[in-house]
């Protein structure tokens, strides 16, 4: 991450912090030890000094061995420190302009980690970081974290609301998801049974305590009227704005909260997607039946960002769910931070959806890919416009992801760059007529075939993935059952089940 031959190039920030630590490990070590865990991950040199131009240079510790097994004898003290997100390669003795200082890089912590806090202290001892300095989490952070680790989040969404009823669910926007539905998949067997049945198979029902049906987070956010959704959840808002002359704030706007229409996710969906596709102009293109196709892949993309943007929001925290589009980007913000590293997500194959109900609904009216696809179809998209990839960021205090897309509007752009030959596909064909690379997965299961084990750096150099990539990737074959790990730190190996 950082190149210590050149120290007095380095500056303290988002993902280093420097430590004299001439006493011995600095009790601050923790905070910060917190803080890179619960954001993004960074590097602690302790033996180094900063100045007030904040130069860093290397002042070196008395006895670094004795510094490091004091250190890993309080990551591992559950007194002390909540989680220990290291590995034995994690924590290093290094000879920096002639003397030793101690190096820690700390990976960001998954989600099933966090919150990482210090002294036994959940919510006073949660930090994060936040430019060149630790900061002690509010308790909505750390009640989202809560929510985001692992603790019964699978089936959050999926759980009924006892204080609504079915009542509070708009039946106009269920007779349009049915319709819809009806017209992907004309003979799906759910479109024969009744209303109440229907929704209990969507997950948009379910029975509470009272053994009576209830709607579901899922349920109410997708179908619900906007003043019985902001009951649950107070700051839920959509807003969609279009913005093309730089001087108007908008020149078209669709908000949930205006009481001229249901004000919920399918119907919000619906609005701005009609919106959306008029985006980018549609250039001639024929199937094999010669019939006009409209669908392009940037237009995949474009629904893929807008679904994704309502399935994995968190709608328990500050924050609209916003999408503006103007004559140079499209950009996509919600509230609620990433699961998963984002070049982990961005590199695709892997999902760790925040609401898989919500996702279930999407995905069974073909509006979005299978699981973990949606950045491929993103990218697929950019690459047939020959536009940029989209960038993904994430920002916190309070937890915000946004993907925007630089791409020019139908004014301006007429198709002639996109490739004439690729034709939109069909729901769940490949969006080119390039094939896509193999999945990370496969690689290795490939691998171990014919070798008996392999380690995370062979699977960066068999698939190009980042350190984090390679981690999560055998970390899901892991929990999948598909491999076993063998060893700790530095020996850890992996071989087929």
């Amino acid at each position: 991450m950082f190149d210590l031959r050149v120290l007095d190039g380095l500056r303290e920030g988002n993902r280093l912090e420097a430590k004299e630590a001439a006493g011995g490990v600095p009790k601050s070590v923790w905070e910060t030890y917190s803080a890179f865990a619960n954001t993004n991950g960074g590097v602690i040199l302790m033996g180094v000094s900063e100045d007030r131009q904040h130069n860093l240079t290397a002042t070196g510790v008395r006895d670094p061995e004795r510094m490091v097994k004091g250190f890993w004898d309080t990551v591992n003290n559950r007194n002390k420190i909540s989680a220990n997100v290291l590995a034995d390669e994690d924590v290093s003795i290094e000879q920096v302009d002639g003397v030793p200082i101690v190096v820690v890089h700390v990976p960001r912590a998954s989600r099933e980690s966090k919150p990482v806090y210090i002294d036994r202290n959940p919510v006073g001892g949660t930090y994060r970081r936040n430019g060149e300095g630790d900061y002690k989490c509010s308790e909505e952070e750390y009640r989202a974290m809560v929510r985001d680790n692992g603790t019964g989040s699978d089936t959050l969404d999926h759980m009924p609301l006892d204080r609504f009823g079915i009542e509070d669910l708009d039946t106009e926007t269920i007779g349009s998801y049915r319709n819809t539905l009806s017209a992907v998949r004309p003979g799906h067997p759910w479109l024969a049974l009744d209303m109440d049945e229907f929704l209990m198979r969507l997950g948009a029902v379910a029975k509470g305590d009272d053994g009576r049906p209830h709607p579901t987070r899922a349920g109410l956010l997708m179908f619900g009227h906007d003043w019985k959704i902001t009951q649950e959840f107070p700051y839920y808002f959509l807003d969609y704005r279009e913005m093309t002359d730089g001087v108007r704030r908008w020149d078209h706007r669709i908000v949930s909260g205006d009481g001229e229409w249901s004000g919920n996710l399918y119907d919000f969906w619906l609005k701005v997607w009609a919106r959306l596709a008029q985006t980018v102009r549609r250039p001639f293109a024929v199937d094999a039946d010669m019939r006009r196709v409209d669908d392009t892949p940037l237009h995949l993309a474009l629904r893929e960002a807008l679904a994704n943007a309502l399935i994995h929001a968190d709608y328990y925290i500050r924050g609209n769910t916003v999408i503006i589009r103007n004559r140079e980007s499209i950009s996509f913000s919600n509230p609620g931070g990433l699961r998963i590293p984002a070049d982990v997500a961005m590199a695709g194959g892997l999902s760790d959806s925040r609401n898989p109900t919500l996702l279930k609904m999407f995905a069974l009216i073909s509006v979005v890919e299978r699981a973990g696809s949606g950045f491929d179809a993103m990218r697929w998209g950019c690459d047939w416009a020959r536009i940029p990839h989209p960038k993904l960021t994430e920002s916190f205090d309070p937890d915000r992801t946004m993907l925007e897309f630089r791409v020019e509007t139908a004014d301006s752009w007429d198709g002639s760059s996109a490739p004439s030959s690729s034709v939109a596909p069909t729901s769940g064909e490949s969006t080119l007529q390039t094939k896509p690379k193999r999945d990370a997965r496969d690689v290795v299961v490939d691998y171990l075939r014919r070798e008996r084990s392999i380690d995370r750096a062979t699977v960066e150099r068999l698939t190009g993935a980042s350190a984090s990539k390679a981690k999560y990737v055998l970390k899901g074959l892991v929990e999948d059952g598909m491999i076993e790990q063998r060893g700790r730190g530095r020996g850890t190996r992996y071989v087929l089940r």
